[in-house]
């Protein structure tokens, strides 16, 4: 059985396509053009850094927007009216970019290695999969068996479930968005239409339809979208690969629900996993599966008992595809066909039993559930003999005072613990007023847990100090949005003061000064080494795409200037140390970090937060010690700069979503997020206050802002 392959097109044959041969950003080289749409090319390019194939997606709206390579790669819009929606499309594209990179580390997800803008438009480059579409596969084969069809959607769903728990949908599941790779393994592909879900309250999702995939809620301009979505588009791509028949349109199912069965189509399927995907695909949104794990927990549970089916007709076979694709994957001028059958069946047997073991820990959930029933029953049952045992020695006790002699007694006691107790009220409150009024800082402390990634819970003391636009202010907010909308008091730097609280308009929305919350790295001899607990801003690490060091970028100068004028008064500026900031080389690639500088705001370095020197005395030993979430005002980034230098000087280094160092770097005049430090000199107590404290693991002890709490020096 023979698969297509994928046709890299004639650059000759599109006139309005990059030229074979094109550089990009001084990296990326086109071979080839792999597919076009209505909104974009996707090109097959070489990543000349890594020697690696890449697959690059160009913002291009056919019929907005031309280009003539003959003279020039840069695109122009068609029609002046339309440069609006143009900007406003290349926007949703690079969000597009940014939520890919946000679950890059997902092993179910298309991983996006770069994106930047060149050309008057956008690129995305992502990792180049091997292979063919879960459409295309189907085309040739029909169908997959469900036993099979559940272990290969494992890796999917679980990045599906990491995708729902940042508060984003992914809204366009289907067979042609999913990629089978030459191993077996499945990626989803396309975040085109991804969207954060959380905000359906305040503007509507645009619709977004694929017939037979899309539910009856997508249909509508404000129909509520979550998680349960995604559930039905996945249920029925599970539905069109065992049956191999597309799902009827959901809107039609409105008016006369007609879905068969998987078994009437003859096919054997374990009852509670054809029940699960049925309910998935349930026409009303509240009887569907909420979330990935209730869904799981059913589709999952049907194989804890249920042994593997004989039939292996349907298997995706790694080897048939391998064949098929355009290029071997990792082979050598070694390898037998022996050698090659061998190694794939290895890779089958191991990925099958990892299905296994995920399958189990799944539903172990059921099992840790009954457990805590019968602890808490277990539990109960013990209070109630506690209880009983002490009402039988209290029965029990002799009576040797007469009436007299115990009214004594109790007087006694009630004199007694009465004043007792007046006074331990007392001096309790006297203790709590006291520590509520002072603190010592402490240096990030590094526990061992169990229950993290890591084995390692890292706990940094907090600080309130200055203030910046973090939360955003909508019409859910009430009158204070109508009197932001009606206000003409702002200033030059778009600042407003309203009842002494201070607010920040940009073009589109209005943002709320709050407290920064910084993060504790050292403590010592009267200073402290602080990092911006989440981040607050988003900035290039340099205006222009040129070569640049730390010391000459323009975001040391915007963190230097306006940044710091925005967040700090003069006073409390005073009170900013300045720091001799060591500019090192990429430790890697050996681009140059330039000179020296002493700054008052600055980014940290590649040596305090990686494997390095640095990294455990600030509590930076592993990714997930690293990862913060972002403010209103950041704009959802989920990377943040570092000053140090990536693999050349026309990029710089950084943190991911995840809290993974990519020493590599990204383009200098990309926008990403900025995190800032500083060292706080602690003699004026009265300029800032302890904030708690935050934990690796996403717990906080918060102390709010109005408690002043006065810190002791150690």
């Amino acid at each position: 059985m023979s698969f297509k392959r994928k046709k890299v097109e004639s650059m000759e044959e599109n006139l309005h396509c990059l030229r074979k041969g094109t550089r990009l950003i001084g990296r990326y080289t086109i071979e080839g053009v792999l597919g076009q749409g209505g909104f974009g090319i996707t090109y097959l390019g070489i990543d000349e850094l890594h020697e690696k194939k890449v697959a690059i997606k160009e913002f291009f709206p056919q019929g907005i927007v031309t280009r003539n390579i003959e003279y020039q790669d840069t695109v122009t819009v068609t029609f002046v009216g339309e440069k609006d929606n143009y900007e406003k499309g290349k926007e949703r594209f690079l969000k597009e970019a940014r939520t890919m990179a946000k679950f890059s580390k997902d092993e179910g997800i298309v991983k996006a290695l770069d994106f930047f803008e060149i050309n008057n438009t956008a690129y995305i480059v992502m990792e180049y999969l091997e292979g063919i579409t879960l459409k295309q596969y189907l085309r040739e084969n029909q169908r997959i068996a469900p036993e099979d069809l559940i272990e290969l959607l494992v890796p999917l769903i679980e990045s599906l479930d990491e995708i729902h728990s940042q508060g984003m949908i992914h809204r366009d599941i289907s067979p042609d968005n999913i990629m089978v790779l030459p191993d077996g393994r499945i990626k989803l592909m396309d975040f085109g239409a991804a969207r954060d879900y959380t905000e359906f309250g305040e503007k509507s999702l645009s619709i977004v339809l694929k017939p037979g995939y899309a539910p009856p809620e997508q249909y509508q301009t404000h129909g509520i979208q979550g998680p349960w979505t995604d559930i039905y588009a996945l249920c029925a791509t599970m539905y069109k690969c065992i049956t191999g028949e597309n799902p009827p349109d959901a809107i039609d199912r409105v008016i006369d629900d007609h879905l068969k069965k998987i078994s009437e189509f003859g096919i054997t399927i374990p009852p509670q996993e054809e029940a699960a995907i049925i309910k998935g695909m349930s026409v009303s949104a509240k009887d569907r599966y909420q979330d990935i794990k209730d869904f799981c927990e059913d589709l999952y549970g049907a194989y804890e008992e249920t042994p593997a089916s004989e039939n292996k007709e349907s298997e995706i076979k790694p080897d048939l595809i391998k064949e098929n694709a355009e290029d071997k994957i990792n082979t050598s001028a070694e390898e037998t066909p022996e050698s090659e059958s061998l190694a794939s069946e290895e890779v089958a047997e191991s990925e099958k039993e990892s299905a296994k073991e995920k399958r189990e820990a799944v539903s172990q959930k059921k099992i840790d559930r009954k457990s805590l029933e019968q602890y808490e029953a277990k539990k109960e049952t013990s209070v109630q003999n506690v209880k009983s045992e002490s009402d039988n020695k209290r029965q029990s006790q002799p009576q040797k005072f007469s009436g007299k002699v115990v009214l004594a007694v109790i007087l006694c006691i009630l004199l007694v613990s009465g004043g007792v107790q007046l006074y331990s009220d007392k001096r309790e409150q006297q203790i709590a007023e006291q520590k509520k009024t002072q603190y010592t800082l402490h240096n990030p402390k590094i526990e061992d847990d169990s229950s993290t990634a890591s084995g390692k819970k890292v706990t940094w003391d907090c600080l309130w100090f200055g203030s910046y636009p973090q939360s955003k202010i909508t019409k859910k907010d009430g009158d204070i949005y109508t009197t932001l909308k009606n206000t003409d008091n702002w200033d030059e730097n778009g600042d407003a003061t309203i009842d002494n609280i201070k607010y920040h308009k940009t073009k589109k929305s209005y943002f709320k000064y709050e407290p920064i919350k910084w993060r504790v790295l050292q403590s010592e001899n009267g200073e402290a080494f602080l990092l911006s607990d989440v981040i607050l801003d988003n900035q290039p690490y340099n205006e222009n795409y040129e070569d640049i060091t730390w010391e000459e970028s323009s975001l040391r100068a915007w963190l230097n200037g306006k940044f710091i004028n925005r967040a700090f008064s003069d006073e409390e500026k005073e009170n900013i140390n300045i720091t001799e900031i060591v500019n090192q080389d990429n430790p890697y690639y050996g681009a140059e970090g330039g000179n020296n500088t002493s700054d008052k705001i600055f980014l940290l370095s590649l040596s305090e937060v990686s494997e390095q020197q640095d990294d455990e005395k600030y509590g930076f030993s592993d990714d997930e010690m690293r990862a913060c979430e972002n403010s209103d005002f950041s704009k959802n980034v989920y990377w943040w700069w570092l000053r140090s230098p990536g693999y050349y000087s026309l990029s710089a280094a950084g943190v991911g979503s995840d809290g993974w160092v990519d020493d590599d770097g990204y383009s200098v005049h990309r926008y990403d997020g900025v995190r800032p430090a500083l060292h706080l000199n602690l003699s004026s107590s009265n300029l800032f206050s302890y904030a708690g404290t935050v934990s690796s693991d996403g717990t906080e002890n918060e102390v709010p802002y109005n408690t002043k709490t006065r810190l002791i020096q150690k």
